[in-house]
């Protein structure tokens, strides 16, 4: 039995790695004083992170035992890599605007590059251990 409050600290590598994404950036937008630029861009890189997030854990929630539950996982999957494509492209123009120091660059960009790879190499080990049911 998993206690309530532990159900968001999944092990999970995408899924921890697309937490830390969400806090990182998070903390990033709340210490920025450009207040300018909130509605512009802060406050959508947030709300691209806590959707990533949100759909790493609804895709991980998706054990396939059938064909549609293979294609609901799978494109789960696909959202959340669109979706980081859209945050990181997101990241750059705000950085463009307002600058984020050299830490926070390096550290989202870790965080955004380790959570690309991940979410291929689920996808495609995926293919290979569901593929049977396609």
């Amino acid at each position: 039995m998993v206690y309530y409050w532990q159900r968001h600290n999944s092990a999970v590598d995408f899924i921890q790695t697309a937490r830390l994404l969400k806090i990182q950036i998070c903390r990033s937008c709340a210490g920025a004083n450009h207040k300018k630029f909130t509605f512009y861009g802060l406050q959508k890189l947030a709300e691209y992170s806590c959707e990533l997030h949100r759909l790493t854990i609804q895709a991980n929630a998706i054990l396939p035992t059938n064909r549609h539950e293979y294609e609901a996982r799978r494109l789960l999957l696909k959202r959340a890599m669109g979706m980081l494509l859209t945050l990181s492209a997101q990241f750059g123009d705000v950085d463009d605007l307002i600058g984020f120091s050299d830490g926070v660059k390096q550290t989202c960009s870790e965080l955004m590059e380790k959570e690309e790879k991940l979410l291929k190499g689920i996808l495609e080990s995926d293919k290979k251990r569901f593929g049977k049911l396609v």
